[in-house]
């Protein structure tokens, strides 16, 4: 799911600010920008991520602030200086060209000058502290607005629920009807094939039962149920993780319909079948965004 937090916090001198986005995304991926000082610390700010946020795509922004900064120390390359000088000249006299090199422009030379932080000081506790407590509150803030929009989502697939427990009511219904049906239209095709041939009654009810047994959908009827109640409730409850048992359970669901289907011999209760997947592709696609 998507979501997004701010944390700050203040140890000692040192102040320390959390952003995080996240977008949908099966599995879970962690992009930390952090600043120098923290690379040795990246790997455990990415496991305490990780361990709130198990799917999905996660960007982290830390930015440190500190009362005093190190000053800095500038080095110049003076061999550098000096090879640029010298070329300079012997340009200036095989070309007989005109003018000096400035200073603005030696400066301007591509590694002539660096700067670097004198004894910049690693992370100290204070420090990572500040960080910590930052992300702590980042990821609360992220983890309600996440409940925010989760809240949205049970509703939406509670809807899709209640429309597959409505069809499936209305199978199980019609379920019970088949094997007559299945009957009367066996006995028509057989009249309608061979006009005035006499029907053996004992071998048409062999023919009815057989074609009752391979149409026979009850033990299908009852797992859909078990699934759907089973699902109802995962949604209900808020249980997590939650997604990849949601994924399960309606690939469990589509299974059983598919079996209905090929069964039935009755277009009303492939009618619903079909209505009963389709609604299940829906939540699949929003079971992929669900932790």
């Amino acid at each position: 799911m998507t979501g997004y937090g701010t944390g700050a916090a203040q140890k000692d001198g040192v102040r320390a600010e959390v952003e995080i986005r996240s977008s949908n995304g099966r599995f879970s991926e962690v992009r930390l920008r952090v600043p120098t000082e923290l690379a040795s610390h990246e790997a455990e700010l990415r496991r305490k991520v990780s361990e709130r946020v198990r799917r999905g795509k996660s960007d982290v922004t830390i930015s440190v602030e500190t009362e005093e900064r190190p000053p800095a120390r500038v080095r110049v390359n003076r061999v550098l200086a000096a090879a640029y000088l010298e070329a300079a000249d012997q340009l200036r006299r095989e070309f007989c060209l005109m003018g000096t090199v400035s200073l603005p422009e030696l400066m301007a030379v591509p590694g002539l000058v660096e700067f670097e932080w004198a004894d910049k000081p690693a992370a100290g506790e204070a420090f990572l502290e500040a960080v910590r407590q930052a992300l702590d509150a980042a990821l609360q803030a992220h983890d309600e607005d996440r409940r925010r929009e989760g809240a949205q989502l049970a509703g939406d697939l509670s809807s899709h629920l209640d429309e597959m427990e409505r069809l499936r009511r209305e199978i199980e219904a019609r379920a019970s009807t088949a094997p007559i049906s299945a009957r009367d239209r066996l006995i028509d095709r057989i009249r309608r094939l061979s006009p005035g041939f006499p029907l053996d009654p004992g071998r048409l009810e062999q023919e009815v039962a057989l074609v009752a047994d391979r149409s026979d959908i009850s033990e299908e009827l009852v797992r859909l149920r078990a699934h759907l109640e089973a699902t109802q409730q995962l949604v209900t409850t808020g249980e997590e993780p939650s997604g990849k048992r949601l994924e399960f359970l309606l690939q469990e669901i589509g299974r059983e319909i598919n079996t209905i289907s090929s069964k039935s011999f009755d277009l009303e209760i492939t009618r619903c079948a079909i209505a009963i997947k389709a609604e299940a592709e829906k939540m699949r696609e929003q079971a992929q965004n669900v932790e």
